[in-house]
């Protein structure tokens, strides 16, 4: 918790960024997803890795160090990655392997909610197939699909775009009539316009209105788009990468925030639809958190374009409250089904464990 704020990371996973496994240039992720988007901060250093401690399989462990240990998060999404349209070599783990966040919601029961991604999107049968089995065996919360994916067996690329009213629409409707209730889709983030656009959204989420749509990386390109699609209030606009901007770039953050909750007409007035996210373990949950709690719209800003000021109440609603409301549920009655372990007493406790302690205690040990 920040004071009393409690905190939802709308996005977290174990990555594996071992170049061996991923398919990345050695150093690439390190320098441009790791360090490009961390504070700079002085009292922020020792929240950056080297690239040594950085290329690794993260574990589950050391994910829930990270998110809850040493971060003032209370609950986080974890969301599946298969490999976000990259190549990965043959015989390689997955990017976010969804065991390891089951395996992260036993180290730590209560706080970690599960959004499983289909293996192969454009086989329908299939995937309704995994959706039975992560709703009856895993307890899902939701599912999250990326824009272009690689076929393991072939080697093809496909663009899983959501007006396909063959692929998508029945998947969409077994998901709904299987209790779940929010779909993540990866967006803005990617080299293939089309796909990585937003303009597949339009018929899809108008036609199942009792459906949430969550867009992930919301900001961070297509911002004009987001914003025509961002006005359908079962559109909420999910901060992960965007919220990096606050490190490296916090006037960009400032515009892309404020047209998310400018309140004038054609504007998504978004302040109940915007969900905190940090991306860990790409980046490090905790400087980014401080971050926006120490953030103000700048002055200039609200005088020229009517962006309003961002209230503490307002990042109430962001870092937790809309994350909930979008799923039903109640933070508070959360909190309260808490288990009252070691976890619970260290986050009453207020004292945070130092950065990264779990994999510089793994990188120390080999």
């Amino acid at each position: 918790m920040i004071e009393d704020v409690i905190v939802v990371d709308g996005v977290v996973h174990a990555y594996d960024f071992r170049p061996a496994m991923s398919g990345a240039i050695p150093g690439r992720t390190h320098q441009l997803g790791h360090v490009g988007l961390s504070s700079r901060l002085r009292e922020h250093e020792d929240y950056i890795l080297t690239v040594d401690e950085f290329e690794r399989e993260f574990t589950p462990e050391e994910l829930v160090s990270c998110v809850f240990r040493e971060s003032q998060v209370d609950f986080a999404a974890y969301h599946h990655l298969n490999g976000v349209g990259t190549r990965r070599p043959l015989g390689s783990t997955q990017s976010s392997p969804i065991e390891a966040g089951v395996a992260a919601r036993d180290i730590a029961p209560g706080r970690v909610f599960l959004y499983p991604s289909p293996i192969a999107p454009w086989n329908v049968s299939r995937t309704i197939d995994e959706i039975d089995q992560w709703v009856d065996e895993m307890g899902i919360v939701g599912v999250k699909f990326f824009p272009h994916e690689y076929d393991p067996a072939t080697g093809a690329g496909h663009d899983v775009m959501f007006d396909d009213k063959e692929m998508i629409f029945p998947i969409l409707d077994h998901a709904r009539s299987r209790g779940i209730k929010v779909i993540g889709i990866h967006k803005a983030m990617g080299s293939r316009v089309r796909a990585f656009g937003l303009s597949d959204l339009d018929d899809t989420v108008a036609a199942f209105p009792d459906l949430n749509f969550e867009i992930v990386h919301a900001g961070m390109a297509f911002v004009e788009d987001t914003l025509r699609v961002g006005l359908r209030k079962n559109v909420f606009l999910n901060l992960e990468s965007t919220s990096g901007l606050l490190s490296v770039a916090p006037r960009r953050f400032a515009e892309v925030l404020g047209q998310f909750l400018v309140p004038i007409s054609e504007h998504p007035n978004a302040v109940d639809r915007v969900i905190w996210a940090s991306g860990a373990t790409i980046r490090h949950p905790q400087p980014l958190l401080e971050l926006f709690w120490d953030f103000e719209m700048p002055e200039d800003l609200m005088r020229d374009y009517g962006y309003p000021e961002v209230t503490r109440e307002m990042k109430r609603k962001m870092l937790g409250e809309n994350w909930a409301r979008m799923h039903g549920v109640d933070l508070r009655e959360l909190m309260a089904a808490l288990p009252d372990d070691e976890l619970a007493r260290q986050k009453a406790s207020g004292e945070l464990v130092r950065p990264w302690a779990a994999v510089r205690a793994a990188e120390q040990a080999a």
